[in-house]
């Protein structure tokens, strides 16, 4: 029995390894808009193998012109139905062994490549504005894996017009994700997306500057600094005040030993304008470094 098992995985293995050189064959073949190949190719977006999945939707973008709206469909209602979901996949009954055998962690994380794939080929397929492409990348901003949701993100980014209100909005939520890879990734769409002289994004990116992770707080600074030497007005009003901004969580941790009077409503504000050099905090006169 071991020996028939073993040769059933080899088949399977063939099987797999034969419809992925097939698909690559495909999307190396350099023909574009041949339907009955692009038909065949979304036929395996849902095929039982996660392996399988990803070639096909690998193979998309090089197959398809942009806007065409059958593979922005196909790919869309797997992204939405479910196809490439962990959930999903662990209640089909082919995948049921999976889990004794402790490989369900295996393929949670194949299946979120296919759906950061697939977020990719869309970005690549779909025009700036396509409402499907947007609907299915704004439902995945809400995805379990943190790395799906940057590639939504992006892809966000790539596919809103520029400065459209509802996406910079729901670009503008990332920034307050749990991932700080999500946030750097939010920052940078943010920076591209949004209209030059808007104060509220320019707002929500200057709070980063005070993120809890140092990168997330460096991305921010980057892409204020960028958006102000082209001219951006929000940016740089933002920048101005960023030293204020930084220093003031110092002045605030010192304020007990400061000599500043701490009942005035002026306080966080006298303390910086004086630096604390009424001799009272702990740095000492010649040494505070607050101001």
């Amino acid at each position: 029995m071991p020996a028939a098992v073993d040769e059933t995985c080899e088949a399977l293995r063939s099987l797999r390894n034969a419809k992925i050189e097939a698909l690559t064959a495909l999307r190396e073949s350099g023909e574009s808009n041949r339907e009955h190949a692009i038909s065949e190719v979304c036929s395996r977006l849902k095929d039982e193998d996660s392996a399988v999945c990803q070639a096909a939707v690998r193979a998309l973008p090089d197959l398809v012109e942009e806007g065409h709206q059958g593979a922005i469909a196909a790919l869309a209602e797997c992204l939405e139905d479910g196809t490439w979901d962990a959930s999903a996949a662990d209640s089909a009954p082919q995948l049921a062994d999976l889990a004794d055998h402790g490989e369900a962690v295996l393929l949670e994380d194949q299946l979120r490549w296919v759906r950061c794939a697939a977020l990719r080929a869309l970005a690549q397929i779909a025009e700036r504005g396509d409402r499907t492409a947007l609907r299915v990348v704004a439902s995945r901003l809400k995805d379990p894996d943190s790395v799906a949701r940057r590639a939504a993100v992006r892809a966000l980014g790539q596919l809103a017009e520029l400065g459209d209100p509802g996406s910079v909005g729901l670009v503008t939520e990332q920034l307050q994700d749990e991932d700080p890879d999500v946030r750097q990734t939010a920052v940078r769409a943010l920076a591209e997306l949004r209209r030059h002289g808007d104060r509220a994004s320019a707002a929500a990116m200057a709070r980063l500057l005070a993120d809890a992770d140092s990168d997330v707080q460096q991305a921010a600074s980057d892409a204020l600094a960028e958006l102000a030497a082209g001219g951006d007005s929000a940016a740089a009003e933002v920048l101005a005040g960023k030293s204020t901004a930084t220093k003031l969580p110092k002045a605030i941790e010192a304020s007990d030993q400061c000599s500043v009077d701490p009942a005035s409503e002026d306080r966080d504000r006298g303390m910086i304008a004086t630096g604390c050099r009424q001799g009272g905090c702990s740095q000492g006169s010649d040494g505070c470094n607050i101001a």
